[in-house]
């Protein structure tokens, strides 16, 4: 009986776990540097983004909190962000499965 218990407190916390990796299946919009910022605490423990994701805001400045995000299911747009000056918040990033859209302007 314990060894049943067991089993089924691993398959529930490793369920558990794997769900808590991933979000945004609709796509995620980042529109301020707030945003950014605030992606740890608004997608607890997403490490893969199921839909595309969209970066463009006069505010940001830097992308490190998206430093946890290894995985992109979607597209990953990067656009009209004139106060961004470094890609290094997507140091984690090892795969983006559709395209990549990088359009910066400079003031």
């Amino acid at each position: 009986m314990k060894a049943l218990l067991l089993i089924i407190l691993i398959y529930v916390s490793s369920h558990s776990i794997v769900r808590a990796q991933y979000c945004g299946s609709n796509g995620i919009p980042l529109t301020s540097q707030a945003n950014i910022d605030n992606f740890a605490a608004n997608y607890p423990g997403c490490i893969v983004v199921q839909g595309y994701v969209f970066i463009a805001g006069n505010d940001i400045t830097n992308l490190n909190g998206l430093s946890q995000v290894t995985d992109i299911m979607g597209d990953l747009q990067i656009w009209q962000n004139p106060n961004l000056t470094s890609l290094t918040g997507l140091s984690s990033l090892k795969y983006v499965d559709k395209n990549i859209s990088l359009i910066i302007t400079r003031p």
